[in-house]
């Protein structure tokens, strides 16, 4: 929008050409003047970190997560499909939020990343939870088939509690994702998968899929869980910070 209103003032303004430079020497004026009174807005008087924003769109995303395998808690229910489909937009818009968010993160100047007092989220990591949403909803899609309705009521029901367990831990990592509570909930409280006995591609498959998941989690909280090393980062802004 600066850019066209500067070429309309600038070009269109007469039905002649101009040599006049006075009209485009203030343009620049106001525009790098506008962009200095933005920056130190938003980096001393109402700073908002790219952390921040990320964290609470990640919190979103795993709260999310828990309402999709809160699902598959029932052993008898069938999983409704609004609600899934419901948590699968929530889910994706999250996810989508935070990684557009985390396109300014290599401008943030150290001030602002202090400010926010949290570990930082990368981009990695953001990547890595919406990952998860492949084995949540693969293992959603075996409790609609036909194959789990033959399978053992006690089979049904650790499966179920499982699920239940699961969806009470992504609340939990939500929680602490975005206020910073139940850290030691996070870092222990991870449910195990069950141990199913019996055979079947079925049981094979919630088996194969609970590990991959219970793996994938593990590995996003070796890396920035509770008691995990903060990675430390060189951001370009306060490069440009340190020149000017």
């Amino acid at each position: 929008m600066q850019i066209g209103l500067a070429f309309y003032l600038v070009v269109l303004h007469g039905t002649g050409p101009t040599v006049d430079m006075n009209t485009a020497r203030d343009r620049v004026i106001g525009i790098l003047l506008g962009n200095v009174v933005i920056f130190v807005i938003f980096t001393t008087i109402w700073p908002v970190s790219v952390a921040s924003v990320v964290r609470v769109n990640v919190a979103k995303a795993l709260a999310q997560l828990a309402a999709l395998v809160g699902l598959g808690g029932g052993a008898d229910e069938e999983i409704s499909q609004a609600a899934r489909s419901s948590a699968n937009v929530g889910f994706g818009q999250a996810i989508a939020l935070a990684r557009a968010a985390l396109v300014n993160d290599p401008f943030e100047t150290s001030e602002v990343r202090r400010a926010a007092a949290r570990r930082p989220i990368d981009a990695t990591v953001v990547a890595q939870v919406g990952r998860l949403f492949i084995p949540v909803s693969l293992i959603l899609d075996l409790v609609t088939l036909s194959d789990w309705r033959d399978l053992p009521r006690s089979t049904r029901d650790t499966i179920s509690a499982y699920h239940r367990s699961l969806a009470a831990w992504f609340r939990g990592a939500a929680s602490w994702v975005r206020d910073g509570e139940g850290a030691a909930a996070v870092a222990d409280g991870l449910p195990e998968p069950p141990m199913l006995s019996g055979s079947g591609d079925c049981l094979a498959a919630f088996a194969t899929w609970h590990r991959v998941l219970d793996q994938d989690i593990r590995r996003i909280l070796d890396e920035v869980g509770p008691g995990s090393e903060p990675a430390i980062t060189s951001p370009v802004g306060d490069a440009l910070h340190a020149a000017g």
